[in-house]
């Protein structure tokens, strides 16, 4: 059965997308840690749904609760590539992470790898976002990141360095 964020495409294409917005969860999700660059820990969740698909990429957007920024929404345009049967590796170029100061973009990745009863987790999320805005300029944000996908959600959970 089709979840309300699903387009009427084929299986692959619906994989494709969850993978894209799981991918974008985690990036809207990186924070910080402490780094010996002089960088602050960081930590937080994310939660993300798929928006529409424009120009081969999955729109994705979510709500952040991070620990050194506060609440944040994110924005990402994500492309999915079949991996190994039942994986997906899931690219963005374009993340934008809005937070109260300004905003950080940049680009992020993870493996989502599928379940038989419609969830899915992910794995290897990797968020680099180096570009700020107002008083966001001259910050980044660079992490790591996991979680799973179930109800239509994506739910993330990530550490990374604040500078």
């Amino acid at each position: 059965m089709a979840r309300s964020w699903e387009f009427p495409e084929d299986r692959r294409m619906t994989t494709h997308r969850r993978i894209l917005v799981f991918t974008a969860l985690a990036l809207v999700g990186v924070s910080s840690t402490a780094t010996a660059a002089g960088g602050r820990a960081d930590s937080g969740t994310a939660w993300l749904s798929a928006n529409h698909s424009a120009g081969g990429l999955l729109i994705v957007s979510g709500d952040v609760q991070d620990k050194i920024l506060g609440r944040a929404a994110i924005v990402y345009r994500i492309k999915a590539t079949a991996a190994t049967p039942g994986t997906v590796n899931a690219t963005s170029k374009s993340v934008t992470l809005y937070t109260k100061n300004g905003s950080l973009t940049g680009t992020g990745s993870a493996v989502e790898t599928f379940n038989a009863d419609g969830t899915s987790t992910v794995t290897n999320g990797k968020i680099s976002l180096k570009k700020g805005t107002s008083k966001m300029t001259g910050h980044s944000l660079v992490g790591t990141f996991s979680g799973t996908y179930a109800n239509g959600i994506y739910t993330f959970t990530y550490k990374a360095t604040y500078k």
